[in-house]
């Protein structure tokens, strides 16, 4: 795989003690990797790391929305389950595609996926058939849920996560 950080300095011949000193106080203290991965492109903030893929995977996830809503010819505003399944499998494939780009295992991805999936499947589930609910309140929902899952997830093993890189 093609190095996408190329940029980055090269703290391979550091010793371990050098490379711990560089990681700021802050993500020392929160139980992020003080290996040079964890260094990423923003100085060393472990935080900026996991916001950076977090945002990264959000923005996959919308170019699926797009594809869908293209190759659909409608919005992503639906009271259909299979509908729902269906833009949540179009969100998913980039989002996978790009966390194998970063370095993560199928399993973190699959992960991943079962943590947007799940949440936005049982909000849903729930809401679908109340009629009192809008349609775009729905879609809402959903959505949140589905972004919450992934930031829990991605919380839950926040050093994978915070990585800016390779895994």
């Amino acid at each position: 795989m093609a190095s996408h950080r190329e940029d980055w300095p090269d703290l391979s011949p550091l010793p371990r003690t050098a490379i711990f000193d560089a990681v700021p106080c802050g993500a020392r203290n929160f139980g992020f990797s003080p290996d040079a991965a964890s260094l990423g492109r923003s100085g060393g903030n472990a935080v900026n790391g996991l916001l950076r893929h977090y945002l990264e995977m959000v923005a996959a996830m919308a170019a699926g929305m797009v594809a869908y809503a293209v190759l659909y010819g409608r919005g992503v505003i639906s009271r259909e389950i299979t509908d729902e399944a269906v833009m949540i499998l179009f969100m998913s494939v980039p989002m996978i595609a790009f966390m194998r780009y970063r370095g993560h295992s199928w399993r973190s991805a699959a992960e991943m996926t079962a943590s947007m999936t799940v949440p936005a499947m049982a909000v849903f589930v729930a809401l679908a058939p109340l009629p009192d609910v809008p349609d775009r309140a729905l879609a809402m929902l959903t959505h949140v849920a589905m972004l919450l899952g992934m930031l829990a997830l991605m919380l839950v093993r926040r050093v994978e996560y915070s990585h800016a890189g390779h895994h």
